[in-house]
């Protein structure tokens, strides 16, 4: 749960120490050769004191090293210098950092290692809205380059001390970090690691199939195996011990990861969905990672970009009725401010509703909103554009009344006689059908948002939402007529 400003004044008023992190990920390597280090950075903060001690761990056995509270036989060495011994991480200490990341392992070893001290803890914040927080008040958080006795880059950033000045600003945005949120961390590293194993099945799948194909038709007898090529393709997979031990591995991963996501509390809320398995819900939940992110429903559907925007892609204000939006999306030369994964996720789920599951009760939503288009929008439309590309002009296609032609169509022009207009067709069932499945997807995220809470709490899933359509027209679009 989000932690309470009180609480976390209480902690950090209590807190001998408060040490802000800023994980980075040691060193930047090309073709195998060390151009850019970038070590983790540390700001420690004694309860009482007025200068901030600073730390830079150079790799993970420094990072070890501090976590554990020792020193390495090198006299030399990070741990030696700074007396991790005694200035390591204690019992009471209380940490900062950033959410996710390449530091997300770290501040998992740190928490538990807390818990197990007895006493302080980890807090993180979300990266944006420490990056937004930082922009507002003006703090630094720029990168110092420099150059070592080695000749490389090193980069230092100022976010660990930036950490200090955001907290006293923005408590209500860090939370602590316990058994939930590693849970989380596992979760979204299992999810990783099958992914990264599935895109190496393929690749090596690919270049397996290339050399089939080069040996049958560039084998040096000249003389062709008889049988379907394909079924000699399929032998030269099916032996290749690469590829089998990439299988193993993806299949090893993927039982991994529906092992951590069945045994979180929001699994309940997914598993009663007709079509989503595990596998379809797993990049939800790792992009989401903590639902009490969200302050409200509206937060999180922003965030996996099913939220409307103006007809010009403009913003609607607080207060605004999102009536005659448009679904954010991604136009050419632009960055996208929504998760990837996670809309990806919602995408393969809508198909499940509105293509394969219409019976289902989201299939039931699906076809209610989808009936509801229709009976907005019974006609065709054509949108002729000018050379600005604004829409000039919206035509009815009636039916029996037009002809389609190469690249547009012929209409009646209102005299008796007939016109050619050209441009984008809207409303065909085609458009309608993707309006109404990204409009269940916004529902569903909405709905999604209160279940998600209430499996937390230990509460019932939300019923579904319930719209006012025609009993028999939902019935029709269920069954595609």
């Amino acid at each position: 749960m989000q932690t309470a400003i009180i609480e976390i004044d209480q902690v950090l008023v209590q807190a001998p120490r408060v040490i802000t992190i800023a994980h980075r990920l040691k060193e930047i390597v090309r073709d195998g050769v060390v151009i850019e280090k970038r070590p983790t950075q540390l700001a420690i903060a004694v309860q009482g004191g007025v200068k901030l001690s600073e730390i830079a761990l150079k790799d993970e056995s420094d990072e070890l090293d501090f976590l554990l509270a020792r020193n390495s036989d090198d006299p030399e060495s990070t741990s030696a210098r700074h007396n991790f011994a005694e200035n390591g991480l204690r019992a009471g200490d209380v940490v900062l950092a950033q959410m996710g990341g390449s530091g997300a392992f770290f501040a998992f070893a740190l928490s538990r290692r807390l818990e197990e001290l007895g006493s302080g803890g980890v807090y993180w914040i979300s990266s944006t809205v420490f990056k937004r927080v930082s922009d507002e008040q003006g703090i630094d958080r720029s990168r110092l380059k420099k150059i070592d006795d080695d000749g490389r880059r090193v980069e230092t950033t100022f976010d660990h001390l930036a950490l200090h000045a955001v907290v006293k600003v923005a408590w209500p945005s860090f939370y602590r970090v316990g058994v939930r949120e590693r849970d989380n961390i596992l979760l979204r590293a299992a999810y990783e690691q099958r992914k990264e194993a599935m895109l190496a099945r393929m690749a090596t799948a690919a270049r397996v199939r290339q050399r089939a194909i080069g040996r049958i038709f560039c084998n040096a007898t000249g003389k062709y195996p008889e049988g379907k090529v394909e079924d000699l393709i399929r032998a030269e997979l099916a032996n290749d011990k690469v590829l089998s031990a990439l299988q193993t591995e993806e299949a090893r991963a993927e039982r991994e990861l529906k092992k951590l996501l069945r045994s979180l509390p929001v699994w309940s809320v997914f598993e009663p969905i007709e079509g989503v398995g595990e596998l379809t819900a797993a990049p939800l939940v790792v992009a989401i990672q903590d639902i009490n992110r969200f302050a409200k429903p509206s937060s999180l559907v922003a965030f996996l970009g099913v939220h409307c925007l103006k007809a010009d892609g403009s913003k609607f204000q607080k207060g605004e009725q999102p009536t005659g939006g448009i679904l954010a999306r991604r136009r050419r030369g632009q960055l996208s401010n929504w998760h990837p994964d996670g809309r990806q996720a919602l995408f393969q789920i809508g198909q499940q509703f509105a293509l394969w599951r219409p019976h289902s009760p989201w299939g039931q939503v699906f076809s209610a909103v989808r009936a509801g288009f229709v009976e907005k929008h019974p006609n065709r439309q054509v949108w002729v554009r000018n050379g600005s590309g604004e829409v000039i002009e919206r035509i009815d296609l009636v039916e029996g009344h037009y002809k389609r032609i190469a690249g547009g169509y012929v209409i009646p022009d209102g005299n008796g006689g007939e016109r050619t207009v050209k441009g984008s067709t809207k409303y065909n069932p085609l458009h309608l059908t993707k309006m109404a499945m990204w409009r269940t997807m916004t529902l569903f995220v909405g709905w999604l948002w209160e279940a998600w809470r209430n499996a937390e709490a230990g509460k019932p899933a939300p019923k579904l939402p319930r719209l006012k359509i025609d009993a028999d027209v939902v019935a029709d679009q269920a069954t595609g007529t």
